[in-house]
């Protein structure tokens, strides 16, 4: 995935994987992902139930290819390569221990509005000022918290900034709505090419709290692209084969977008 990068021939049915140059540039943000994976800005990884996009990492430890270990003075050779890269010391990763955070403030069963909690609505349960959720997952001995609900149009800038004084990492992701829910035009309704509808939903994030200074915010780990891809673009891409081909598709033009 760190080696290549993948592009969709959004007007067939087939899936070219093609190679990258070592950056791209979105937003202003250079990204860059490299086949050592050293010193990235963005990069890229699939598993059974997410799509995830690592907004800025250092790698420290040995990495496993189709030629053997990489020790770690091979990645930082390789990063000194790397036009893109900074100087930056690469460190010991300290472990990742997350939880993901949905206070639902309900006592039956009932249909919410919004599940984003990452906006200024919901306050009184993270802030400092109100019940101060963050400071007692940080108090827990967490050091990131994960996110679900995600509205694009609202502003998470505030609870970033407050999990960043609590020491936490956080993990948003991208909602169902651009994917499946957007009775408009979602991404079934462009045969699984998702690109305009994430690059959409994406550069809202940016303008909204996910950029500070023209940076990502410190706070910002990780940014789960698609979760549990593989039950709903389409929801039988695991059992029938062609379909497959429009997971590829929905994934590959999803992260185009976010490069874009």
């Amino acid at each position: 995935c760190l080696a290549k990068s993948a592009k969709a021939d959004v007007h067939g049915s087939h899936v070219q994987l093609e190679s990258r140059g070592p950056s791209a540039k979105a937003h202003g943000i250079t990204k860059s992902h490299s086949a050592a994976a050293t010193s990235t800005r963005t990069s890229t990884s699939v598993t059974s139930t997410a799509v995830t996009v690592t907004l800025s990492s250092t790698v420290t430890r040995g990495v496993t290819t189709t030629r053997g270990v990489l020790s770690r003075d091979d990645l930082l050779h390789n990063a000194q390569k790397d036009a893109t890269f900074s100087g930056q010391q690469i460190h010991r990763p300290s472990i990742l221990k997350g939880i993901s955070y949905c206070p639902v403030p309900v006592k039956s069963v009932m249909s919410l509005k919004s599940d984003d909690w990452m906006t200024d609505l919901a306050k009184p349960l993270w802030s400092a000022s109100g019940r101060g959720d963050l400071e007692v997952i940080h108090s827990l001995g967490a050091n990131a918290v994960r996110l679900y609900g995600n509205n694009p149009e609202l502003q998470h800038g505030d609870f970033l900034d407050e999990a960043q004084r609590n020491a936490l990492r956080v993990i948003p992701g991208m909602s169902d709505f651009p994917y499946t829910q957007d009775p408009d035009q979602n991404c079934m309704a462009t045969q699984f090419n998702c690109f305009s509808q994430v690059k959409k939903q994406y550069s809202q994030n940016l303008k909204n709290g996910f950029l500070k200074n023209g940076q990502y915010h410190p706070a910002l780990s990780y940014f789960i692209l698609i979760n549990e891809p593989d039950l709903k673009v389409p929801t039988t891409a695991d059992s029938v084969p062609e379909d497959s081909q429009k997971l590829a598709r929905a994934i590959i033009s999803a992260f185009d977008a976010v490069l874009d």
